[in-house]
């Protein structure tokens, strides 16, 4: 891909979609407008995923998807000379 951000992974837990939204315009530049939530699910007054099945018959299910990911699994708290 010729853009580097477009095969990023991220992910969202415990979140209201209003965060998710803030989150998302932190993160992505460039696309000439706002990120705005226009679901009209509440905000936060009952957990996403039974706003979904509620309002839209949505239900999420888990699931495995192989990812490359990056794992740090050890860090100096100095530096090594």
């Amino acid at each position: 891909m010729t853009n580097p951000v477009a095969s990023r992974l991220i992910t969202c837990r415990n979140a209201t979609l209003a965060q998710l939204v803030l989150a998302l315009n932190q993160l992505i530049t460039g696309i000439g407008a706002p990120v705005i939530d226009a679901t009209q699910l509440p905000s936060g007054l009952i957990p996403i995923a039974r706003a979904l099945q509620l309002q839209l018959g949505l239900q999420l299910q888990p699931g495995a998807v192989p990812e490359s990911v990056l794992v740090v699994d050890h860090v100096e708290t100095r530096p090594l000379k």
